[in-house]
């Protein structure tokens, strides 16, 4: 199953960046999920940050968005969801390490 993280417009983007790497690199896709501008930006700036990290190793992420009803106290609310996928370089030449290595 995916990784589901809430993100809050307080979220560190530099160490959700790190569970991202950490996550997609044990071939783990994740889920972002965000309410609010503020929220949605610290989901964005932590996949980028990620995503510089992977290209350093000839990876890269892809960033899938899509809405979903949350409850939160008998409220429904719209958030945005980003669902993460690790993908290699074009032409498969990757030298990613670890056990999701492609």
């Amino acid at each position: 199953m995916d990784s589901i993280f809430r993100i809050a417009a307080q979220s560190n983007h530099r160490y959700v960046g790190e569970l991202i790497v950490s996550s997609l690199l044990a071939d783990e896709p994740m889920i972002l999920q965000a309410i609010g501008v503020k929220a949605v930006y610290q989901a964005v700036k932590a996949t980028a940050t990620a995503n510089d990290a992977l290209q350093a190793q000839n990876g890269s992420i892809v960033m899938t968005p899509g809405f979903c009803d949350v409850d939160i106290d008998g409220e429904i609310r719209t958030a945005v969801r980003f669902t993460l996928t690790l993908v290699s370089a074009p032409g498969g030449a990757s030298n990613l390490d670890g056990p999701g290595a492609l």
